[in-house]
């Protein structure tokens, strides 16, 4: 594309003839003779979990790909669930915790279907009180790891659930962190009070909710309201499981650890539409999902997403992103050579400037610029091909999404 076609609307570039505050780039495909193979991401039946077994913990990965974008490193013998699973071209699996972060199966203790360990019940104006140094663990009985935390004796906590597994009974005392009756004792029906911000009995439990960090980050403190000492920051968009509320002059509390706290001044609204990766994620799959209804309605194949066709498309959105604008495919042709797909016809559609409020705003301003753009309309009907990998990442201002799509068969 010449970019001296391009006009300037809004202080964001167009292409000449499209009515959108996005950039666009035509879609691109190449064939070769070789035949095609595809590997899958597919959904785990029922719950599953797993328990990191590397001696040095594990490292998750952006894609299902150990040349891909480092997430974070989880701790050795910490429990998570999975939620998708796939094979790579060279026989390793890989399975995704949650929000596009993958580990590798090596690392694990594989999957565990969920079954036989019974359900928490839910306490109402429960404490418990250390009667030693107690060991504070994410999950309980047969899933339960130590969060390297110690709560100090004689420290009183709050208790949303109990259950009892194998003998001992556990005491969820923040988000998902519990601790055991061997190191406490437990005074059911306590009076809550209202006047005292530091009597812990004053919060109230929730029921799965979680907070998500705002734009510019968050404190984290050890206790909260008058009480409250900052711990440390937490970055931007991060979101965080609740175990407790409570509300002091007119700000709310939020206990998302062993009393850490977050304030409610830093924090976004329950309509805000955060770039994380579970918002992303959902956008790419709703865009699948328009492609597929595209397709249908022409009497054409439905695309399965592939695993090295997702991986390359990550790599080329986070292309695009670090180099501040669109390639024009330059360098996409030895990119999906060097993926592992092995192919007979494949495409590329790229997308920059996204910036709807909403995963569907979003998935429909990516869908519709490449519906009216004759090349990129081209790539999501072609009749030939069979696979579909997609990805969307914010940029480092939380909007403004680049996207790619791969096509193959």
């Amino acid at each position: 594309m010449n970019k001296k076609n391009n006009v300037q609307l809004s202080k964001k570039w167009l292409v000449t003839g499209l009515a959108s505050s996005a950039l666009l780039v035509g879609g691109v495909m190449v064939t070769t003779a070789t035949p095609t193979h595809a590997a899958t991401i597919e959904n785990v039946s029922g719950i599953q979990t797993t328990k990191i077994t590397a001696a040095s913990g594990a490292v998750l990965y952006r894609t299902p790909a150990t040349n891909g974008t480092v997430v974070k490193s989880v701790a050795v013998n910490s429990s998570w669930r999975v939620l998708r699973q796939t094979t790579a071209a060279d026989g390793t699996t890989w399975y995704d915790l949650g929000g596009n972060q993958w580990v590798q199966a090596a690392e694990t203790t594989g999957l565990q279907l969920v079954g036989g360990q019974p359900q928490p019940t839910a306490m109402t104006n429960a404490v418990a009180t250390t009667t030693t140094s107690a060991v504070l663990y994410n999950g309980y009985g047969s899933n339960a790891s130590a969060s390297g935390r110690v709560l100090t004796t004689g420290s009183r906590w709050k208790v949303s659930n109990q259950v009892t597994v194998n003998g001992t009974t556990w005491y969820e005392v923040g988000g998902n962190q519990w601790i055991t009756s061997g190191q406490s004792t437990l005074a059911a029906n306590q009076t809550n009070s209202s006047n005292s911000q530091a009597n812990v009995e004053g919060t109230t439990a929730t029921q799965a909710q979680t907070v998500t960090v705002h734009a510019n980050g968050a404190t984290l403190y050890n206790g909260y309201g008058t009480s409250a000492v900052a711990s440390r920051s937490l970055s931007a968009y991060s979101a965080w499981k609740v175990g407790r509320t409570t509300t002091v002059n007119n700000v709310t509390w939020y206990e998302i650890g062993a009393n850490q706290w977050v304030n409610s001044n830093e924090i976004t609204g329950a309509n805000d539409f955060v770039p994380n990766s579970a918002n992303m994620a959902a956008v790419e799959n709703r865009v699948i999902e328009l492609i597929n209804q595209l397709r249908a309605s022409k009497g054409l194949s439905q695309l399965t997403l592939n695993s090295q066709l997702q991986v390359l498309s990550y790599n080329r959105a986070n292309v695009q992103r670090t180099r501040g604008s669109l390639d024009e495919h330059a360098g996409w042709k030895s990119a999906l050579d060097a993926s592992g797909y092995y192919y007979s016809v494949a495409g590329e559609n790229l997308v920059q400037g996204l910036m709807g409020n909403s995963v569907e705003a979003t998935a429909q301003e990516a869908f519709n610029l490449w519906k009216n753009s004759p090349g990129h309309y081209a790539n999501m009907v072609n009749p030939k091909y069979t696979n579909i990998g997609l990805t969307i990442l914010p940029d480092s201002d939380g909007y403004r999404d680049w996207g790619a799509t791969e096509f193959g068969c």
